[in-house]
């Protein structure tokens, strides 16, 4: 039997925000990342601060669902178009869900005591609001927090094969306000964002044991069992000292770096290619260059040899297109499955977090038609990837019946 988590309903919800559907919890976005609140903390209070139409509820609740969700959201006709969607399409949730309407920049007078985890997600179409570079912002969401709390913050700007953890950029305008509260900060990259993990403890959380019951579906199974080998790969951030103070949190700059850093990309992808042997390209000729297997993997892996940040491109740009234009780009699973062992001997770091990861989004996602390859994906992961050996500190993937 199914749990609550899934709709008996043929449901498919998708805005610029939010992506929902009733079949499956992991829908190959950024907001599947909150996932790890459930899974790092067994807590059973949560506080959801910028909740849009409820993209990352499930999330929260599929590695603990003994919680209760504090949901807290300025737009009144989003947050209640979420509770009416959730009464819907998923009856018995909304019992463990309250929601709030409020500004989450006072978010400290509209709740009663202390958060096991506390998940932020707060940037909107035109950007962040001003209050999250504030220190005083953040000292409020500490002293809100557990002593063994765990903090979440799905921050969007740079991709990540244009280094948006280096130089100035509004990533670190953001870790660079927090730093004086929070000492240390885990990153997990996902396309154009980065999830950041934080606590009050200087050791990095560990992963409490789960079992996966029945009730999950194998799709959110196999993602759900591979969190705590994602997790185990997390960067300990040292935030630099350059001065960000006048970088901008609003959507138009954002692209303006953008476009100063993709000069740079196209220039040393051009390189990368011309040292294979092809011929340079054009920015209207970069979708050609992602559906074509051949060139997209030898440059990929000529890159990685190199060290350098454009060979995280190709995975990038397959789990956006994914979106858009699904036909074609089941060349990436097989890439994988053919070439997989010699990725993770080139860089294990980069295969579990980048390229395992966006091939898992590839067939989460619901507008694509590679949900069918999850059982050959889950036969090479635990025959290839996950075995004692190799895992160590992290658990074998089990089979969901």
């Amino acid at each position: 039997m199914k749990s609550a988590l899934y709709s008996h309903k043929d449901f498919l919800f998708n805005t610029t925000e939010t992506l929902i559907a009733g079949d499956r919890i992991f829908v190959g976005n950024q907001q599947d990342e909150f996932a790890l609140g459930g899974l790092l903390n067994k807590g059973d209070r949560i506080l959801l601060l910028g909740l849009g139409y409820g993209g990352s509820l499930r999330s929260l609740l599929i590695g603990n669902q003994n919680v209760e969700i504090t949901a807290i959201d300025y737009n009144l006709n989003s947050l209640n178009a979420c509770k009416l969607l959730m009464d819907d399409i998923f009856p018995t949730l909304n019992s463990k869900i309250r929601y709030i309407h409020g500004n989450a920049a006072h978010f400290s007078d509209l709740i009663d005591g202390k958060f096991d985890v506390i998940c932020i997600d707060l940037y909107n179409s035109t950007g962040y609001p001003e209050f999250v570079f504030n220190h005083a912002y953040w000292e409020m969401v500490f002293e809100s927090l557990h002593d063994t709390g765990i903090l979440l913050i799905n921050s969007w700007g740079l991709p990540t094969h244009l280094s948006p953890l280096k130089g100035k950029t509004v990533h670190i305008r953001l870790l660079q306000s927090l730093s004086n509260t929070f000492k240390s900060v885990y990153a997990l990259p996902y396309r154009r964002c980065t999830t950041f993990i934080l606590s009050k403890k200087l050791v990095k959380p560990k992963i409490n044991n789960f079992k996966i019951t029945n009730n999950v579906c194998e799709l959110d199974g196999i993602i759900l069992n591979l969190f705590p080998l994602r997790w185990s790969h997390a960067d300990l951030i040292t935030i630099p000292s350059i001065d960000c103070s006048l970088v901008s949190g609003e959507q138009n700059k954002i692209y303006s770096e953008l476009e100063l850093r993709w000069e740079v990309f196209l220039k040393n992808l051009n390189s990368a290619l011309k040292e294979c042997g092809y011929k340079k390209i054009e920015n209207n000729e970069l979708k050609q260059f992602v559906y074509d297997p051949i060139r997209a993997t030898e440059v990929t892996e000529l890159l990685l040899l190199q060290s350098k940040p454009e060979a995280f491109f190709i995975p990038v740009a397959i789990g956006t297109y994914a979106f858009y234009d699904s036909a074609g780009l089941e060349w990436y699973i097989n890439w994988i499955l053919t070439r997989g062992e010699k990725l993770i001997r080139l860089n294990e770091k980069w295969f579990i977090n980048i390229i395992l990861w966006q091939c898992l989004a590839l067939m989460t996602n619901p507008f694509t038609k590679c949900s069918n390859r999850i059982n050959d994906i889950d036969f090479w992961l635990r025959n290839k990837l996950l075995n004692e050996d190799k895992l160590k500190n992290t658990r074998h993937l089990t089979r969901i019946k």
